[in-house]
């Protein structure tokens, strides 16, 4: 394994933040490691970080079509619309 690989998957592991999974999905993206990006990305929606209509216009995430994307898609816009609905 590279040093920069190991460094990689060494930040990995210790990103608890949402937010900042979401953000380090998108590193894999730039590296193209669309499996990693998918598994970060349903973690972080998992995890509470699902803003469905910014995930909508993200120029990186509107590109991918994928059956598993889609999947992910659509359980960040459940739980979008599950969280207006209890507060708004």
């Amino acid at each position: 394994m590279l040093a920069k690989e190991l460094t990689l998957n060494t930040l990995e592991d210790t990103i608890e933040d949402p937010e900042a999974i979401d953000l380090w999905s998108l590193v894999n993206v730039m590296h193209q490691d669309y499996d990693g990006f998918l598994q970060l990305f349903e973690k972080a929606v998992d995890l509470g970080f699902y803003p469905y209509p910014a995930f909508r216009r993200d120029p990186i995430l509107v590109r991918h079509d994928n059956t598993e994307f889609q999947h992910i898609l659509e359980k960040a816009k459940r739980k979008h619309n599950a969280f207006k609905e209890r507060n708004f």
